[in-house]
C-alpha cells in the first residue's frame, strides 16, 4: 500500500446570524453540546468524526434533524434549526452562516491510498493527475505517525482512529 495526503481541515462550528453564539470569536465542544444540531445520518463516514470527538470528550449532543448532504444542513442552520460542524474549507462558499473557531475541533487528514502493486486503470489515471497537478498537490507521506495511522485504519477500520485535536 502508498498513501499521499491531500488535504488538512478542521470543523468550524456554523450558526444563523442571529444565534446567540453568532458574536463569540471561538467556542469550545462542551459549550456546543447544549445547542441543537443539524448533521449527517448517524454511522456515516461524514459524521463519525464529529460523534467521536464529542464522546472523547465525554459529552453528548442532540442531533434533532438528519440530512444526507452538507448544502441541505446550511439551508436548515440558516433557518436556525439548529447547528452544525463543518469543514472550514467548505463555509467559505455559504451565504448567511456565521462561521466560529472551536476551540478543541478535531482536525481531519484525508489520504489517496491505493495498492502500489495492482492499480486499475481509474487509479492510474487519478495518480497520474495528482502528479499533473490537475488534483490537490499531494505531499508525499514519510514512515511517520500518519503511516502507522494509514496501516491502523486499514487492519481496523477508520472508525477505530480517535479524532485528533487541533495542535495549539
Amino acid at each position: 500500500m502508498d498513501a499521499w495526503e491531500l488535504g488538512r481541515d478542521r470543523l468550524v462550528a456554523t450558526v444563523a446570524p442571529d444565534h446567540p453564539l453568532a458574536g463569540e470569536s471561538a467556542v469550545s465542544l462542551s459549550r456546543l453540546a447544549s445547542e441543537v444540531f443539524v448533521d449527517l445520518p448517524a454511522r456515516t463516514a461524514g459524521r463519525a468524526q464529529t460523534d467521536q470527538a464529542f464522546a472523547a470528550a465525554g459529552l453528548t449532543r442532540d442531533v434533532a434533524y438528519e440530512v444526507t448532504n452538507a448544502d441541505f444542513i446550511a439551508r436548515l442552520v440558516v433557518d436556525g434549526l439548529g447547528i452544525a460542524l463543518l469543514p472550514s474549507a467548505y463555509v467559505p462558499q455559504l451565504s448567511g452562516i456565521t462561521t466560529i473557531e472551536v476551540t478543541d475541533a478535531p482536525g481531519r487528514v484525508e489520504y489517496v491510498v491505493w495498492n502500489r502493486f495492482t492499480r486499475t486503470p481509474a487509479a492510474e489515471a487519478f495518480l497520474a493527475d495528482l502528479d499533473r497537478g490537475d488534483a490537490p498537490a499531494p505531499r508525499r507521506q514519510q514512515e511517520t505517525e500518519e503511516r502507522r495511522t494509514v496501516a491502523r485504519m486499514r487492519r481496523t477500520g477508520p472508525a477505530a482512529v480517535r479524532p485528533c485535536r487541533r495542535p495549539a
